[in-house]
């Protein structure tokens, strides 16, 4: 913030409300009107996953997304997407559900180590084992993506993730894109100033020694990229470091990192779900202003939901609301604008507005990397394969791949980028 925007700091108010809607009676009569049931009971209602969500025997983001995951798993760099989806469940059950997720079960969901945020919720969705919060999303990256699937070796990376000042999911993103290079040979240890090799022989991995040991160069990573060890130099950004080395390497170092480009150097690992919206040319990704539904969507409707998303998205942010309980509030909020303010229109139309200039800076970059056009290839070959999806669209982008791969892929991305803007210029 003070490099690029010289802002040191954030000064900001509130005006005064004659009615207090902190009055939970209040409150109960907004969720009657709209519901027919008092906050706390629609609240229970909405937040179960991140509570305790009794179809799975678990709860939280961790418990719950690994629980129904099966074969759509993503581990040692993305490498599952070419697996078959037998492999992929095998995987799933063999070192997930028995071993990484049963760990998280009995030690955090069996033994209630969960807390709130610190306000009165009904989600308690911190989960926890002792220091250590179980979130999904950095226990996937510095989890299965970069071959660690036991909790103690996945809490000792994710810690040192942390005390290091690096974002949990682009810095799991970025080591198991290099553990990858280092595993193919493309990179060598001497050059990225470490001492190990990953351990990702699937056929003979040993779930807490190799666990344990993928960790530990996770560790050595951080260390050598903080150090800048060798010609291991993420100064100026990964984009332009895998472009310099690419050149000397004469191969694409990228095309084995999956990552969302942004103008010039702009760069983020998307979250970790196998679906297309997850890599969709959104002005702001990372804070699921697009649509990650596992649902195959055409491209030009994706684009559409995916700005909906983010307008949905910003009235929680606008308004302070966690996003765990957006199953009430993004159509509620806006009623309560008006009972207290008598501001409902307006107050969409300021989200409509700045949806739209936020869009009106975007600047994506069709995907860069060999990978992500795989991401999404694979993703729809799975959903026309295994899921049987009956959507008429979807076999004739699966023949478009099949023609030509890039030109299929670049349709599709700007096709999503089309829905994108044909939703949000409207009312810049």
């Amino acid at each position: 913030m003070v490099r690029e925007h010289g802002i040191v700091a954030v000064i900001y108010g509130g005006t005064v409300v004659n009615e207090d809607f902190r009055d939970k009676q209040v409150a109960d009569e907004w969720f009657r009107n709209k519901y027919n049931l008092r906050l706390v009971e629609k609240d229970l209602e909405v937040t179960g996953k991140y509570r305790y969500d009794e179809k799975v025997g678990t709860g939280g983001t961790f418990g719950v997304n690994y629980a129904g995951m099966g074969g759509r798993i993503l581990a040692f760099n993305y490498r599952t997407i070419y697996q078959t989806e037998d492999e992929r469940m095998a995987l799933h059950q063999n070192l997930v559900i028995e071993h990484y997720l049963k760990q998280f079960n009995e030690e955090t969901i069996t033994g209630k180590q969960q807390a709130t945020c610190g306000e009165p919720c009904m989600a308690v969705c911190k989960k926890m084992n002792g220091i250590y919060k179980k979130d999904y999303e950095p226990y996937q990256t510095m989890g299965p993506l970069c071959g660690i699937f036991d909790q103690r070796a996945a809490e000792k990376l994710n810690h040192h993730c942390d005390a290091m000042g690096f974002d949990a999911i682009s810095g799991g993103g970025v080591l198991a894109w290099l553990m990858d290079l280092l595993d193919e040979k493309l990179l060598t240890r001497e050059e990225l100033g470490i001492t190990k090799l990953p351990r990702w022989d699937t056929t003979n991995f040993d779930v807490i020694n190799d666990s344990l040991h993928n960790a530990e160069l996770g560790c050595e990573l951080i260390d050598a990229i903080l150090e800048r060890s060798s010609i291991l130099d993420f100064g100026e950004g990964v984009r332009k470091w895998s472009r310099i080395h690419s050149r000397e390497k004469e191969t694409a170092l990228h095309d084995r990192l999956v990552y969302i480009a942004f103008s010039r150097r702009g760069w983020m690992v998307p979250n970790q779900y196998w679906v297309a919206g997850a890599l969709a040319p959104m002005t702001i990704m990372g804070k699921y202003y697009m649509v990650y539904s596992n649902d195959f969507i055409s491209p030009r409707e994706l684009g559409k939901k995916c700005a909906e998303r983010m307008k949905k998205e910003l009235i929680l942010d606008n308004l302070g609301i966690c996003r765990f309980h957006r199953g009430w509030a993004e159509e509620l909020l806006p009623e309560v604008m008006g009972s207290l303010y008598n501001c409902t229109d307006q107050f969409l139309r300021a989200i409509d507005v700045l949806a739209s200039r936020l869009n009106s800076r975007n600047s994506p970059v069709f995907w860069e990397s060999e990978r992500n056009i795989d991401y999404l290839h694979t993703f729809l070959k799975r959903k026309k394969e295994i899921d049987n999806d009956p959507h008429p669209e979807l076999s004739v982008w699966l023949e478009k791949f099949e023609r030509d791969r890039l030109e299929a892929a670049r349709e599709f991305w700007y096709e999503t980028l089309k829905g994108i803007d044909e939703n949000l210029r409207e009312f810049f």
